[in-house]
This record gives structure tokens, C-alpha cells and sequence, in this order.
């Protein structure tokens, strides 16, 4: 194993990040957990409904909870974990802040990089949620006056409010691709998407992976590689993707999106705060936070 420069941050006695994200699997240590992680794979199979609820879940069994993609449903094992690592936290915050902050961090993009199949976990950045990954994504951008930019009718309001914006500001030029509901064959509506992406001269493309408000799937992948050829940029809001649908970035690069954005709270049940920003290794774009 080599040994690792020390660049601390301040007061931080953390090793350099960038060092702990390039360590192979058998050189990084992982810190030992300080309580006892639930163990799901000892469950016997539960059935869904009331049973599964109380087991995993907090819904109030009055109600049948349909609104799930909006601010998901956080499984109670991880939500009581949550609550005793605030404890541990602030039982020796010096020693959690200053020590173990980066490393713990690392670890969790590690895990997730590899349950994703990313190449490397470089690949990663943790995020509040979707929309702050957003709002970073539009304003690093090179967008100006002589950008055309590709969007969807069905794209997230917040989103295409603020994308109207910066273009309005800088002078850039916005596609609204309308799809028309219902839809009989995606295929048809991946072929008009084509047909348009073809017929002009797009700085950007922004898709849907999953539609928030009327739910269906893009095949990405086509659609990436169909942007690849045309060397457009393409990033891919999958708020709803992550724990609804296998979400893998193990694929060719050319069939990769440059930028994926996804959420943890949603349908992967995690505790509210945190999501993900995946970026393509040879992605030509730069983001800030």
C-alpha cells in the first residue's frame, strides 16, 4: 500500500479526499460502525400491506399513502440509525467533525459507486437532493446567447422555471419537445425525439428518466448514445429512478448520460437530506458546487 500525502482542511485531520476516493477496494479501510446495522437479509418474506408496513415502514394505516415519488417513505430501520448517529455526533463532536467526517463520507460514495457500477467512485458526489444538484448543474454551464437547449414538456417545473430564467438572462434559445398523451409506443416518441435532435444544432439536452408528473421511461441509454453521435451533452434527471428501476452506470461510455442526478429519499427509502450527482469519467463538463 502507498502511503498517502496528508493534506488536512484547517483543523481537519481527515487524508486528502481525492486520495481516499482513488484507493483500490483492499487498501481503504472502512471506520468499524459504531451501532449494529439492521440485517434485512435475516427477514423472512413479509407480505405488502399492513404487515410489511409496521415492519418497515411509519405510514399511519388509516390512510393508503399513493404520493410516494413526491417525498418518499424513509424505512424505519434507517431512520432510527439516523437518529443514533446524531446522538454519536454529538457525544464527541470534535471527534466526528474533525476526525471522521471525510472518511465516512468517502465510504458511503464508495458503496453507493459500486452499487451502481460506476467505474470509480470519483464518478459521485453527495448531494442535498436533486433540485440543489440542479440549480449547480444550470449556473456552471456555459450557457450564453449562442446555446440551443433541448428540453421535455413533462420536465420538472421547478427545473424548467429556472432553466427559462438563465436562458432568458443570457440570450440562449429553448426547445420545448412536447410529448402527447397517451402514449401508445415510447418507441415512437424516442424516434420524434431523434428526428428533432437531429434537425438542429442543440448546445444541450436535458431528459426525464422517469417523469415526476406523468409517469414513463425513456430508454437513456438510446437516447444517450443518439447525443453522443450528435456531440450533444447529456444530462438525465432521475429524481425517481434510484430503488424504482435497476440504476446501473456500468455501460459503454458512449450510452452514459454526462450528468445524472438521482434521490436517495424517494423510492430508496432513505432518510430525507441527501441524493446523488453522478458525472460520466470523460464528461467534458465542468460543475461547481
Amino acid at each position: 500500500m502507498s502511503s498517502m500525502v496528508r493534506r488536512d482542511f484547517g483543523s481537519f485531520h481527515s487524508s486528502n479526499v481525492e486520495e481516499l476516493l482513488d484507493l483500490p477496494d483492499d487498501c481503504f479501510i472502512s471506520l468499524s460502525e459504531p451501532f449494529s446495522l439492521y440485517d434485512y437479509k435475516n427477514d423472512n418474506k413479509i407480505p405488502f400491506g399492513p404487515a410489511m408496513n409496521e415492519k418497515y415502514f411509519l405510514l399511519d394505516n388509516k390512510y393508503i399513502f399513493l404520493n410516494h415519488g413526491a417525498f418518499g417513505c424513509v424505512l424505519r430501520q434507517a431512520l432510527d440509525y439516523s437518529h443514533l448517529f446524531q446522538y454519536y455526533i454529538e457525544k464527541q463532536p470534535l471527534r466526528f467533525y474533525d476526525r471522521e467526517i471525510f472518511p465516512r463520507l468517502v465510504d458511503v460514495i464508495r458503496k453507493m459507486a459500486k452499487f451502481l457500477g460506476c467505474r470509480t467512485p470519483k464518478n459521485l458526489i453527495l448531494v442535498e437532493n436533486v433540485t440543489f444538484a440542479w440549480n449547480s448543474i444550470i449556473t456552471s454551464l456555459n450557457i450564453d446567447d449562442k446555446s440551443h437547449i433541448f428540453i421535455m414538456n413533462t420536465m420538472y417545473g421547478a427545473y424548467k422555471k429556472y432553466l427559462k430564467k438563465i436562458c432568458l438572462e443570457r440570450g440562449a434559445k429553448l426547445y420545448e419537445f412536447l410529448i402527447e398523451f397517451p402514449i401508445d409506443d415510447i418507441n415512437k416518441v424516442v424516434d420524434k425525439i431523434k428526428f428533432v435532435l437531429k434537425s438542429n444544432k442543440f448546445t444541450y439536452a436535458f431528459f426525464d428518466h422517469i417523469s415526476s408528473q406523468s409517469p414513463f421511461i425513456l430508454p437513456i441509454n438510446d437516447l444517450c448514445y443518439y447525443c453522443k453521435q450528435l456531440n450533444i451533452p447529456c444530462i438525465i434527471d432521475g429524481a425517481h429512478a434510484l430503488g424504482s428501476i435497476n440504476l446501473r452506470f456500468n455501460y459503454e461510455d458512449d450510452y452514459l448520460p454526462d450528468i445524472y442526478l438521482t434521490n436517495c429519499h424517494k423510492w430508496f427509502c432513505a432518510p430525507k437530506g441527501v441524493g446523488l450527482l453522478y458525472i460520466k469519467s470523460n464528461s467534458k463538463l465542468i460543475i461547481h458546487p
